[in-house]
């Protein structure tokens, strides 16, 4: 009873002289209450009268308002940790969601994408291109260029200022972790002004043969062709448009196309300037070839070969795409400026027909077989004097029975004596000579003449010595093999009688 009593004096006014709250006091210590006579409020000395209620009263009333601070402070704790705990879950519950999202995204199959028909693009040169590329999803882009290489990692491309050379079919890509791949495909073509270029700038040729001109064109769209000749002797450099029927034209690709022109070169007239023609609804262009008669050229000596024991020859070849018509030798000692020159019939030989070389052999006799000479060759035909070869320094080797030699890999050769051919020697003459191989490689000896009288009824009067002292006795031709030494011997007769000589040739023997 008494706690609703303090319950109603803290709260509301109650009758039935129970007391009642009273704000307007200013004495804290009055206790307030409702007379049951007449209803008025009265005072009390809450100490003097009522010592044990007010001081219950005051008790609860701190004990209840720090009950009310505790409950609130305990209710505020709560609602924050609740708010935490809420807070916590609702984070935790986005992740979730985000992480279930992205899974979902990623890991299950994406919703296909149609593939359509390759697109066909058509650009002007200069122009900017935009291409979009559409994905679902998680997913990896790239673009693909006309190589097939990477070009690209994004959804949109744009390629500025394309150029012809930038045609072709461009891919975009899409790829998901899980599911098919995406493919979207765009055939740029790049118009432009045509572009010609010829094989050659200048064919040299020679009456009597076919010549094939070679023109390649790169165009899109594609041009139409024409060859012609320019007649540069009039006064506006007219043109002869050539018949079609001598010209050809293939296909390489959509966009590069050779065409190709025969020409029979019956006369000298078919000589001249010929133009290749390409035009197409943007532009045109033209290339030129120039068809000549040529001189002879690439003219070279092979080789010089020493044939006897005195005269050798002067292997030569030149292209000429006409008949020689005539040759000319230069040649001088080392180390002489005074240079020969010799006009030579000419006797060629067509040795290779499919690239029209000429062989030429020329004969040199009765010169001096020991100097070194330099030589150099030129022939001409209906175009007139090719270019001379390049030097060419040949040494020939007659050695004199009595002087010592070297063996080479070409043939050298030694006489018995000075006056062989014109006189020959008595039987008091006597030599000995000693051949050793330049590079210690066996010989290869050949008697080509052989009349010399007998030594005595015995021996004959030329010996053949071998390194190891072996000695053969040489009675006519024959065909020998030494070792990287020989040596040889001449003797005097017993026998008055004159010997015409000998002549012998001597080479390193070929490796087998």
């Amino acid at each position: 009873m008494e706690f609703y009593r303090t319950i109603a004096y803290k709260f509301e006014n109650i009758k039935n002289n129970i007391w009642i709250s009273d704000k307007q006091s200013d004495n804290p210590t009055n206790c307030p209450s409702l007379t049951e006579s007449d209803r008025s409020v009265k005072f009390d000395d809450c100490e003097k009268e009522h010592s044990f209620m007010c001081k219950q009263v005051s008790t609860q009333e701190n004990s209840l308002e720090e009950m009310v601070t505790n409950l609130k402070e305990s209710i505020e704790k709560q609602i924050k940790n609740l708010s935490t705990k809420i807070d916590n879950m609702n984070t935790s519950l986005q992740s979730r969601i985000s992480d279930i999202s992205e899974k979902t995204d990623k890991y299950t199959a994406p919703t296909m994408i149609t593939l359509s028909e390759r697109q066909n693009l058509i650009y002007s040169e200069g122009e900017t291109v935009e291409l979009e590329c559409n994905s679902i999803g998680f997913s990896t882009i790239r673009w693909n260029g006309p190589n097939n290489n990477l070009i690209s990692n994004r959804s949109a491309l744009k390629i500025e200022n394309i150029s012809r050379f930038q045609s072709g079919l461009y891919v975009c890509i899409v790829e998901y972790e899980v599911g098919k791949q995406s493919v979207e495909q765009y055939n740029i073509q790049v118009h432009h002004t045509p572009i010609v270029t010829t094989k050659d700038s200048k064919i040299l040729a020679g009456t009597g043969l076919n010549v094939t001109m070679t023109c390649n064109i790169l165009s899109n769209p594609k041009p139409k062709i024409t060859w012609v000749k320019i007649n540069t002797g009039s006064y506006d450099n007219e043109t002869i448009t050539i018949s079609s029927k001598t010209a050809s034209v293939k296909n390489i690709n959509n966009t590069y196309i050779q065409s190709k022109l025969l020409i029979p070169v019956s006369s000298r007239s078919d000589f001249g300037t010929y133009e290749c023609r390409a035009k197409n609804g943007i532009g045109e262009q033209a290339s030129r070839i120039e068809l000549v008669g040529s001189a002879p050229f690439n003219g070279q000596i092979l080789r010089a070969e020493q044939t006897s024991a005195t005269s050798f020859e002067v292997t030569s070849t030149v292209v000429s795409y006409s008949p020689i018509y005539d040759c000319k030798v230069q040649f001088r000692q080392i180390p002489s400026t005074v240079i020969w020159e010799y006009r030579v019939k000419p006797n060629e030989t067509l040795v290779d027909p499919s690239n029209h070389v000429y062989q030429h052999v020329f004969k040199f006799d009765k010169l001096n077989m020991n100097p070194k000479y330099v030589f150099q060759v030129y022939a001409q035909n209906e175009f007139g004097w090719g270019n001379k070869t390049d030097e060419f320094e040949f040494q020939p080797k007659t050695y004199v029975c009595g002087e010592n030699g070297i063996s080479a890999n070409q043939w050298r050769y030694m006489i018995s004596h000075n006056a062989h051919g014109s006189k020959g020697f008595d039987r008091l003459y006597e030599c000995a000579s000693t051949v050793n191989s330049e590079n210690d490689a066996n010989i290869e000896v050949e008697f080509i003449e052989y009349k010399v009288s007998r030594r005595n009824s015995k021996s004959d009067r030329l010996a053949f010595i071998y390194k190891n002292g072996k000695e053969e006795q040489i009675r006519s031709t024959v065909k020998l093999m030494a070792s990287n030494e020989f040596k040889l011997k001449l003797f005097t007769s017993s026998y008055d009688e004159e010997s015409a000589g000998f002549v012998l040739r001597f080479r390193n023997a070929p490796l087998i």
